[in-house]
Formats: structure tokens, sequence, C-alpha cells
């Protein structure tokens, strides 16, 4: 009934205006308090709305803190965790050291005892020698006080026949090898740096000159007490004795090398296909207090090598050539400068074990180390004429009364009797 009331009321346009006069009086008779009333309502909301934000801004900050002491505690559990790892790894590390120091000791003290158990079978040998003279023997100076070394006539097949640059060695054999044989290498060490062909720029030439090579019979006498001390456990009928005289026309941009291999393979080939040999000797080098050592090797005693071999190149320029291997056994205190100012002599030893046979040898070997212009001198007298039909080789005993005349003229005269078969007071 209201509702059609209304609409009646709507449809006369001035009792629709009046109504609208009078809604308008009727609200605007509304008391002011309660017109303000939802004011006051969201005055009091807007107020406790900072409160809301402070009680989250504390939450946040109490989590903040929480997560704090929780990584904290998680930090401590992780370095009272790792701690006992390091003590743990760090007690190994020490363990693992105290083991390889021990270790080592221990090695030195085997090696010390099997040097020493060869030592006194070589002194067995040779009574007369104390242990006093022993240690004056390896301690003294070797260029002032060792006695230069001659060998006795016996010691030489025969040194009344033509020296031919070797001597000694059997009839119908060749002193040098096949292998590499543009340069002529003793059977023999020698010494020479790694790779000869990377040198031919140096002085231009590439390989050393060997114009004496001897073969001769060791005895007691023939080289440093030191180098014989080390000899104990080999019989004598298996040491050899070689006197090598060489150059040494290097610069010293590649370090000079010990080179066995010739010895322990004297007949290996120039060329092959899938040649390969492998060798592991003892060996040293015996000089003076201050000379020549091989790198790691201890004044007096020999250092152990298995890295040699000799093997086809496989590779270009000649896949066939047999070569020399490996980059070991370099030479430390040759001071290049000064040998190729003044010839020198050192020794070399060589001990090798025949897998094949068990046999153990060894190479003792007198390394002449000349100077150019004594090489010179001593080429000059090995082809200087002997008066008796033309093209016969001189032989060794003329060869060292012409090099005794000549001594004076060497670097150091006393070179001269390094290849003198008789000592001074035994010459015929």
């Amino acid at each position: 009934m209201h509702f059609g009331l209304i609409d009646g009321i709507k449809k006369n346009k001035l009792l629709g205006k009046l109504l609208a006069i009078v809604s308008v009086l009727a609200i605007s008779s509304v008391p002011v308090e309660a017109a303000r009333t939802p004011h006051k309502s969201s005055a009091k909301s807007r107020k406790k709305a900072p409160r809301v934000r402070k009680v989250r801004v504390r939450k946040t900050q109490a989590k903040v803190r929480k997560t704090r002491v929780r990584v904290r505690k998680a930090r401590v559990r992780v370095r009272k965790a790792v701690a006992p790892k390091a003590q743990r790894r760090s007690l190994k590390q020490t363990a693992a050291r105290k083991t390889l120091i021990l270790h080592q000791q221990q090695t030195a003290a085997t090696q010390e005892a099997e040097y020493l158990r060869i030592a006194n079978l070589a002194e067995a040998r040779d009574p007369q020698v104390n242990v006093a003279t022993r240690q004056a023997l390896l301690h003294s100076n070797f260029e002032k006080n060792y006695a230069r070394i001659r060998l006795l006539s016996g010691d030489i097949p025969d040194p009344h026949g033509p020296i031919s640059g070797t001597v000694g060695y059997p009839a119908g054999t060749s002193g040098t090898t096949d292998q590499y044989r543009h340069i002529g290498l003793p059977k023999t060490t020698v010494l020479f740096p790694y790779n000869l062909e990377d040198l031919a720029n140096e002085r231009g030439y590439v390989s050393p000159s060997f114009p004496i090579n001897i073969k001769a019979k060791y005895t007691r006498n023939f080289a440093p007490h030191a180098l014989h001390l080390n000899l104990g456990d080999v019989d004598d009928d298996n040491i050899e004795a070689f006197i090598v005289a060489q150059t040494l026309p290097w610069l010293g941009t590649s370090p000079v090398q010990v080179k066995p291999h010739s010895w322990l393979d004297p007949n290996a080939p120039n060329e092959a296909v899938n040649y390969d040999r492998h060798f592991t000797v003892k060996i040293g080098i015996f000089s003076d207090n201050d000379g020549p050592l091989i790198e790691g090797q201890q004044r007096g005693r020999l250092i152990e090598e298995n890295r040699i071999s000799t093997h086809s190149a496989g590779a270009a320029p000649n896949p066939r050539q047999v070569v020399s291997s490996g980059n070991v056994l370099s030479i430390v205190n040759l001071d290049l400068n000064q040998y190729n100012a003044t010839s020198h002599v050192i020794f070399s030893l060589t001990k090798y074990r025949d897998p094949a046979t068990g046999i153990l040898k060894a190479a003792a070997v007198k390394h002449v180390l000349l100077t150019e212009d004594d090489a010179k001198i001593i080429e000059q007298l090995l082809d200087a004429p002997t008066g008796r039909p033309p093209a016969t080789p001189i032989t060794l005993e003329e060869f060292n009364v012409n090099l005794n005349t000549f001594r004076g003229a060497l670097s150091r005269p006393d070179i001269a009797d390094e290849f003198d078969p008789y000592p001074p007071n035994r010459r015929p």
C-alpha cells in the first residue's frame, strides 16, 4: 500500500517536489552527535592502526632475533663439527709427514748399510787401506792430491799395436757403435746433452769428438778410491775399464748428461722398426770436492735411474732412427766456460744387473775432457808419421812419447800422462 502511494506521488510533479523538500528537511533535522557517530568510529579505527603496526614490527623483530639466534647456533654447530675434521686432517698430515720422514730415514739407513757392505767387500780385496786412510781419500782434493792414474803395461792387450783411435777392444770388433754412426760413439759411457740435434747452431757442429777410446783392464789403482768402494759387490771379471777423451763443444744452453747407453746396448742398430730396450742402472760421477756430480747424487755414492732406454724414434724426420732416452742424469757443477778453457779429468761408474743372466757388471770410465785446442793437438799426433809404410797407424806407445814431447803445449801438461800405458819409472 505504501509503495503504491509513493508511486502516485512521484507521478504528480508538485507532490514529488514537496516530497523531496520534506526528505531534505528530515535529514537536516538529525542531531549533530548522531551524524558524527560514524566519523568518531573512523577516528578510533585510525588511532588503533599504529598500534597494530607496532605489534607487527615487534613480532617481526622477534622473528629476526630468533632467526639470528638460530644462525649463530648453526654456526657454532658447524664450527664444532668442522674443528674436529680440521684437527683430524692436520693430525693425518702430520702423521703422513712423520711417516715420510721415517721412510726417508729408513731408506737412507738401508742405502748407507748397503754402501758400507759393498765398501767393506771392496776393502777386503785391499786390506792395507784402513778406515782412516779411506776417510782421508774421500775428503782429499781430487785435483791436487790424487795421483794421476796410469795404465800398467799388462792392462792394454797390445800397447805396441795400432791405436786407430781405439785400443783394447776384441780383434775384429769396432770400438764404436752403429747407433749414431755419424758421431762414432765409443761403446761405453760418454757425456753429451739430451738432444744433439738441437745443438746444431751453437758452434757450427752437432757432436763432440772422441779422439781416444781405450778399453783397459780394471785394477785397484785405475780410479779414485771413492769409486772403488762402490765395486765391492761386482766380480773382478765383470768390471770393465775405459779411457775416453772427448770434447765439450757446447755453450751450456742444454745441460750435459751422462749417457751409459752405448755400454748398456753396444750393438744397438742405427735404424730399426719398433726397437725398444729399457735399463735400470746405478750410476755416479767422481771428481774433486767441488767438481761435477749427477743431479741428486750424493758425493762418493751412486744414484739409481730406471728411465734409460734405446728405442726407435717413431717420429719425423726419421722414425726408424734408434735414439737414446730419457732426459735424465744431468750433470751439475759443470762450468763449460771453465772446461772449455782447461782440460779436466773426471770418472764415472755405471752398474747394471742383466735381468736375463742375473749378472751384475760395471763400467768404470776415465773421462778426459779436452779443450778444442788440446783435442786438435791429440788428433794431429794420432795422424803423425811413423816412419813405417804409409797408412800404418801410430801405436799407443808412440803416441804417448809424442804427446809427452808436446805436453807444454797442452792447457794442462799433466793431461799428457792420462793415456800413458807405463808409469814413468817403468818406461822402456
